[in-house]
C-alpha cells in the first residue's frame, strides 16, 4: 500500500524528492490503467461470449454508417434512416397460424403406457348425507387420464370418479378430487 502524504510533508520535501514521487505515481498510475484496459476486455469479451452472436457472421447492413439520405449525410444508424427506401413495404400478415389438434392424439400417445387404476369413490355415510337414504344410484364412472413422470419410469394414471344420481329428482353428485384435466 502506497504511502500517503499530508500537505505539510509534501511542502517540506525537496524538489529531487517530489520529482521522484511524482515518477513512483505516474508508473503506479500507469500499471493500473494497463490492468483497468485488461479488465475491460476480458468483460466485453465475456459479455460478447455470453450475450454475443453464436455464429461467426458478420451483419454490416445494420452496423453505424454514413448514408446520404435526401441530400444530407447521416452520421448514426437510424432506422429511419438507412432503410432501404426503394423497398416495398412487407406485409404483416407473415404470422404462423399453429396447426390444429388431431383428435385421438392423446390417447394413442398414452396407449402403450402401464395404467394405474385409482377408484374414487363415495362411502355410504358421504352418500347417504348427500342423497338421503336409499335415494341415490350409481352411474358410469368419469375416467380421467393423467401423464404422471417419475423418473426412469413413466405411467399412466388412470382416475375412476364415481358418479351417482339422486332417484328422485336426478340432482347428480360427484366427489371432488382435486383433479385439473389439461
Amino acid at each position: 500500500m502506497a504511502i500517503k502524504y499530508t500537505e505539510e510533508q509534501l511542502n517540506n520535501l525537496d524538489k529531487a524528492a517530489l520529482i521522484q514521487l511524482l515518477l513512483t505515481n505516474q508508473e503506479q498510475l500507469a500499471s493500473i490503467d494497463n490492468k483497468l484496459q485488461l479488465v475491460l476486455e476480458q468483460l466485453a469479451s465475456a459479455n460478447h461470449n455470453r450475450f454475443g452472436r453464436s455464429s461467426e457472421k458478420l451483419d454490416t447492413d445494420h452496423q453505424i454508417a454514413f448514408k446520404e439520405v435526401d441530400n444530407q449525410i447521416v452520421f448514426f444508424n437510424e432506422a429511419e434512416a438507412v432503410a432501404n427506401l426503394d423497398e416495398a413495404d412487407y406485409e404483416e400478415d407473415n404470422t404462423k397460424s399453429r396447426p390444429k389438434k388431431r383428435k385421438g392424439k392423446r390417447e394413442e400417445d398414452l396407449k402403450d403406457l402401464p395404467i394405474i387404476k385409482i377408484n374414487h369413490t363415495m362411502t355410504e355415510d358421504e352418500l347417504q348425507k348427500e342423497f338421503g337414504e336409499n335415494s341415490w344410484k350409481q352411474l358410469p364412472d368419469e375416467v380421467y387420464k393423467r401423464y404422471k413422470f417419475t423418473p426412469a419410469k413413466v405411467e399412466v394414471e388412470e382416475h375412476h370418479v364415481a358418479v351417482y344420481a339422486s332417484k328422485k329428482d336426478n340432482h347428480i353428485g360427484l366427489l371432488d378430487i382435486g383433479l385439473h384435466i389439461e
